[in-house]
């Protein structure tokens, strides 16, 4: 996987101009419109992103601190594996 595209939005995750899971949203979007969906580095924000669905509650309004906690302890963690692998990306440039 070279794919420009892909890499620009990987540098973009690195510098801090594009959120993580933002930019993880459309790195895996473009690994399907290219036909890259089965490279290793998008089928790991695959498996990072069909685990972060439960971090949407963090909008609900009602949320207990305590959920609301972990909730933020979670998305910081997959922040930070998203970011491992966008250097991998840019890496590979």
């Amino acid at each position: 996987m070279r794919d420009e595209k892909i890499v620009s939005v990987a540098r973009r995750i690195v510098e801090g101009t594009v959120e993580p899971q933002e930019g993880m949203g459309r790195i895996i979007a473009l690994g399907y419109e290219l036909g890259c969906e089965d490279d290793e580095l998008i089928l790991a924000l695959r498996g990072i992103d069909s685990q972060m669905d439960d971090v949407g509650l963090l909008r609900a309004p009602n949320l207990s601190k305590e959920l609301a906690k972990e909730l933020e302890e979670k998305k910081r963690r997959f922040a930070d594996d998203i970011l491992a692998i966008a250097k991998e990306i840019v890496a590979r440039e």
